[in-house]
């Protein structure tokens, strides 16, 4: 039996002031495949409802599944197998390596190291690199890749560690991590201790910005705790005697930012870019109640045209599947009330292959299934990569079939 807590105040203030912004329905924890269609059907249900603090403005959820559960031996996600990922973190690497004037023998250490695809780019260029990582199967795979990776949790315990085994680092980077953690506080903390005076830390989170303009529901899932905005954060980070000096919006994931925050009277100018979304995060009012509200009208909408649009093509006898095991498939079918409808998931990760999506025991076929096993519409679940993916299948329009996106809208293709 999995716990399930509820947080009380704001994990980047501690104000205890908070506010329900939008209403998520309960939906299964994402990435617990199950052998058999029983199996995953007993995997709970937890809150993904958005919260935001009165103080600050941050948004979060309060709901929190332990980590231990997200994120152990069976975690699926590797950064290496997904092309798009490995070219952004080639060029990644390449502008931090000049941005910052890092050198030969720096250390660079990864919060969320994951499979070691970005530390990689860090060592071809030239830099001592160390990861950490809790998800130990794929802390192993890094390892036996040449990428040294310490299994844990990053705080910092784990910080002073590092700090005595291998010195202080010139670049701590997190990408899509900083997003992961209940306790920010302790990370940017062990950040914060474990740079040199010189050092940077790099993150990459969702930009609340884009989940709200283009009603990005695939994108909130339980291991996304926080929804970050940069004004909020730059209060956290002077906080932590770090300050912001960059951001950068990168179209990611739908759209991200990263953030470089220096090491309080490191030698770096503040970029005015940064003032400038700070600006237009003011302007927008887009750390307000009001715009969290609006949100969810949003998602109500796409979720009323989505059911109608799925009860009128069941009348007609149309069959419907789906393309894509991914965290944000379960968010999906969870919000739009479509899991009785999918016969299928087609995906060829093989450790999700054969197996049974979480909570509703939906069966995952290899894709070559598809031939023998013909639907009249495929939902794409894995939406950041729906131009991709229809490409990569145009047998399936060939054969009368036809395409449903429904982020950031309900649209049809084919």
């Amino acid at each position: 039996m999995i716990k399930i807590t509820k947080r009380t105040v704001c994990r980047l203030c501690d104000s205890p002031e908070l506010e329900l912004g939008c209403h998520i329905h309960g939906t299964p924890v994402a990435e617990k495949y199950g052998a058999t269609r029983a199996e995953a059907r007993c995997v709970p249900d937890s809150p993904l409802d958005l919260y935001r603090c009165r103080d600050c403005g941050h948004v979060q959820l309060l709901d929190l599944v332990e980590a231990g559960f997200l994120f152990d031996e069976h975690y699926t996600y590797r950064s290496g197998q997904t092309e798009a990922i490995i070219r952004h973190f080639q060029e990644y690497a390449k502008e931090a390596w000049e941005k910052w004037g890092l050198q030969r023998g720096d250390l660079v250490v990864e919060i969320g190291s994951n499979d070691g695809t970005l530390l990689k780019e860090f060592q071809k260029l030239g830099a001592k690199v160390l990861g950490v990582d809790p998800a130990s199967t794929i802390a192993a795979e890094a390892v036996a890749a040449g990428v040294e990776t310490i299994v844990a949790f990053f705080d910092e315990k784990v910080a002073a560690k590092i700090k005595a085994s291998h010195g202080e680092a010139k670049l701590v980077v997190a990408n899509n991590v900083f997003a992961h953690s209940d306790n920010l506080q302790t990370i940017a903390a062990g950040v914060s201790d474990l740079l040199r005076a010189d050092g940077v830390f790099m993150f990459e989170v969702s930009y609340l910005q884009d989940v709200l303009e283009k009603c990005l529901l695939g994108t909130i899932f339980h291991e996304h705790f926080s929804y970050h905005a940069v004004t909020p954060l730059a209060r956290f980070m002077r906080r932590n005697a770090m300050e912001i000096v960059d951001v950068k919006r990168v179209g990611i994931q739908g759209g991200s930012i990263i953030v470089s925050a220096k090491k309080a009277g490191a030698p770096y100018a503040v970029d005015k870019g940064v003032a400038a979304i700070l600006r237009a995060e003011s302007e927008s009012q887009l750390n307000t109640l009001g715009r969290l509200q609006d949100f969810e009208r949003m998602l109500r909408k796409l979720c009323d045209e989505t059911k109608a649009f799925v009860e009128k093509a069941k009348n007609e006898g149309k069959t419907f599947g789906g393309f894509g095991a991914a965290r944000s498939g379960t968010t999906l079918i969870a919000q739009l009330g479509i899991a009785d409808d999918i016969d299928f998931i087609l995906d060829n990760h093989p450790d999700k292959v054969g197996r049974f999506s979480a909570g509703y025991g939906i069966e995952v076929l290899p894709v070559s299934s598809l031939a023998e096993r013909p639907v009249d519409y495929l939902f794409v679940f894995a939406w950041v990569h729906a131009k991709n993916i229809i490409a990569a299948n145009p047998g399936f329009v060939a054969g009368g079939g036809k395409w449903i996106t429904c982020v950031p809208k309900l649209e049809v293709t084919g």
